[in-house]
């Protein structure tokens, strides 16, 4: 699994889990929704400060975003 699918399933994974919607977490980490969209879809390489703000606003630490996903 690729880096940028481990981010993808985790951010939705954690989204959910929090019980946010995309446009919830967009306002949250200063991103637009179609963005979330595409990362949550793996169609789009977040920049490191992209991750940072999605990690803020799901209060997590960076390194969240890309743990193993178990299935």
């Amino acid at each position: 699994m690729t880096g940028k699918q481990l981010v993808s399933l985790n951010v939705r994974r954690l989204r959910l889990s929090q019980g946010l919607s995309q446009k919830a977490l967009a306002d949250a980490a200063g991103l637009q929704q179609p963005k979330i969209s595409l990362i949550e879809v793996a169609k789009h390489d977040p920049q490191t400060a992209t991750l940072d703000a999605l990690a803020s606003a799901l209060d997590v630490p960076t390194a969240e975003l890309f743990r193993p996903v178990k299935k």
